[in-house]
């Protein structure tokens, strides 16, 4: 993961960028030393560190799927320029509904679930979620030149539903604040395993 120093080709991709260096940073610092036995604890009802790990990897995978089809698309159709990025109407209010602090709780579609697994590696799901990051920034560079707001992503969830490609990264890092704010409870629960 670049530093947020690094030049980005427009304004909003900065900011973007910076608001990524901070969700590594903060994603690292909760999920660094995490023994197997702390990846996989559960609280009554709820994911481990290990499934959140797993789920925002899965989402972060597949929404990056879509943003590299989105891109190849809109420069095939010369959806070109740096205009000013605004949320549309879906996107924005997707984007509200999943920034913390969590408000309403709702089931992720089927596609976005970590698996059923006793048997799963969840040091692995950290690394691989981890690993995400220098995807998306790598994204953002690829970006540059393209409308934020001409452009479309299809939701890997709902074919139906489609966003601008700036809503789609509002979106994936708005997710990862939501998860992020989930694990700093996890790990502040006076049940969480010490070690």
């Amino acid at each position: 993961m670049q530093t947020a120093t690094v030049a980005y080709p427009s304004s909003d991709l900065a900011r973007f960028g910076r608001e990524l260096v901070a969700l590594c940073r903060e994603a690292a610092q909760l999920l660094d030393g995490l023994t197997d036995a702390q990846l996989a604890w559960r609280p009554g009802g709820g994911w481990s560190v290990g499934e959140i790990a797993c789920h925002v990897r899965t989402v972060n995978t597949l929404y990056l799927g879509a943003i590299d089809r989105s891109i190849s698309e809109a420069r095939a159709r010369g959806h070109t320029g740096f205009g000013g990025y605004k949320p549309g109407l879906l996107g924005g209010f997707m984007v509200k509904l999943l920034e913390p602090p969590v408000k309403p709780r709702f089931k992720s579609p089927a596609i976005f679930r970590p698996a059923d697994d006793e048997a799963h590696d969840w040091r692995a799901e950290v690394d691989g979620y981890l690993a995400t990051h220098d995807s998306l920034e790598e994204r953002l560079h690829h970006a540059g030149g393209i409308s934020l707001a001409r452009a479309r992503v299809v939701s890997p969830a709902h074919r139906l539903v489609r966003v601008s490609l700036g809503d789609a990264f509002a979106l994936v890092l708005a997710h990862e604040r939501r998860h992020l704010a989930q694990l700093r409870a996890l790990r502040a629960d006076p049940s969480f395993p010490r070690a």
